[in-house]
């Protein structure tokens, strides 16, 4: 049974209900990290809002704090997706597309894609592979990544595989906002 995000402050605010109802497409998605993500959603909310550090004073709206914190969000993954252009060629993205083939990934910040890559290939060093190895070459690359810039990544590999139909990944890539090389 999926869980609605308006569970964060007990309340049925209209923007929470938005998140939680708007693809018809989340109900078929198994989201194994669903609980521990609402749970924290919950603490990030009420530390935002003040109720835990001054519970005596009024609170904000959990519905502002998340609309602030997914507008941050959304910005910031904008700004560090344009910083990977021109980085990734088409067969670098089609690994790392394989490499969690689902609309919503199991990827947090304190891992990296490059360690998701690795593992998914069973890649234990760097210095195992060969020097002109394709997989070496994307795994030097990603290992240098920020965490916002993971996250970016993450988010738009997510974004395809949210899609339909794609006609070229190049172009549905560039749609995004990230360019590949050739």
């Amino acid at each position: 049974m999926q869980k609605s995000l308006s569970k964060i402050d007990g309340q049925s605010g209209v923007f929470l209900k938005f998140l939680s109802l708007d693809f018809e497409a989340s109900k078929e998605v198994t989201d194994i990290n669903l609980d521990n993500r609402v749970s924290n959603l919950k603490n990030y909310v009420q530390i935002r809002n003040g109720s835990t550090t001054h519970p005596d004073e009024k609170s904000f709206p959990a519905e502002l704090i998340i609309q602030l914190a997914a507008d941050r969000y959304f910005e910031l993954i904008g700004i560090e997706l344009s910083s990977l252009c021109g980085m990734f060629t088409e067969g670098d993205m089609l690994t790392i597309l394989n490499t969690e083939c689902s609309p919503v990934w199991n990827y947090s910040p304190r891992h990296s894609i490059a360690s998701m890559v690795a593992d998914d290939n069973g890649i234990e060093e760097l210095s195992d592979l060969e020097e002109d190895s394709e997989i070496k070459s994307l795994l030097e690359k990603l290992i240098e990544l920020t965490p916002t810039q993971n996250a970016a990544l993450a988010d738009c590999c997510e974004r395809i595989w949210r899609l339909k139909s794609i006609n070229s990944l190049r172009d549905t890539f560039k749609s995004m906002g990230l360019s590949l090389v050739d």
